[in-house]
């Protein structure tokens, strides 16, 4: 007698909450099906230079008012935060945000990331990202070219990137029936990063030529382009 009578509330528990998990929400309640889980990354810098950057990501908030901002900093412990200029993200679908930054420590790494949340989730990040300032041109210098035969020649160079990495490109000089001198890029754009001196070199063929509209004048010279800007180093003649 003793266990029906211990049973019988849980019987009826179970059934109160059956009946309260069937019941429909009145027409003032707010209703949403099962939480999506939010769409959150973080995308590269743009425009970087010495002391600025924008930052930019993707967030989609699944119909909810959604804050965004970003975290930045010289570790992945950030410190700093900027509003995204599109928060709070709305609507049903994936939303491009940005946000401009300054102030910024010309030479270093920052590192930064997405943070969203609304009133259904709090503190979702995104992947984190990184982007390096610098203040310095990048230095580059000609070298006499070797293993020069009938049928081409190996041009070389060397380029000290001052700590931001930098695209280098070797331009054989050349003459056009029509438009006088130019540059023919032979070689690149390559990406050399560290903070010395590199050797580099580049392997060409008598596809100079240009389809015998345009022929080099066995000049050349190194293009080299960083955030700050872009150098050209002197030509030299082989």
């Amino acid at each position: 007698m003793k266990k029906i009578l211990w049973i019988q509330p849980i019987i009826f528990a179970a059934i109160l909450l059956l009946i309260a998990c069937k019941k429909e929400a009145s027409s003032g309640d707010e209703v949403y099906p099962l939480p999506h889980w939010p769409v959150i990354q973080t995308m590269g810098a743009t425009q970087v230079d010495s002391t600025k950057a924008i930052l930019t990501g993707i967030v989609n908030g699944y119909g909810l008012s959604t804050t965004v901002i970003f975290e930045y900093g010289p570790t992945t412990n950030y410190g700093s935060t900027v509003t995204a200029s599109q928060n709070p993200v709305t609507g049903n679908s994936i939303t491009n945000i940005s946000a401009d930054i300054s102030g910024l420590k010309p030479d270093l790494t920052y590192h930064f990331r997405v943070k969203a949340e609304n009133h259904l989730w709090k503190n979702f990040y995104g992947n984190d990202m990184e982007f390096t300032l610098c203040s310095k041109l990048p230095i580059i210098t000609t070298l006499k070219a070797t293993n020069i035969t009938s049928d081409g020649a190996t041009l070389n160079g060397t380029v000290n990137t001052n700590g931001c990495p930098t695209t280098v490109t070797f331009l054989l000089q050349i003459r056009c029936a029509k438009g006088g001198l130019s540059d023919l890029a032979v070689y690149g754009p390559v990406t050399v990063t560290g903070n010395s001196i590199t050797n580099i070199n580049a392997n060409i063929s008598r596809t100079w030529n240009h389809g015998g509209i345009c022929f080099a004048l066995r000049k050349f010279r190194i293009m080299a382009s960083n955030i700050c800007g872009t150098t050209y180093s002197n030509y030299v003649a082989f």
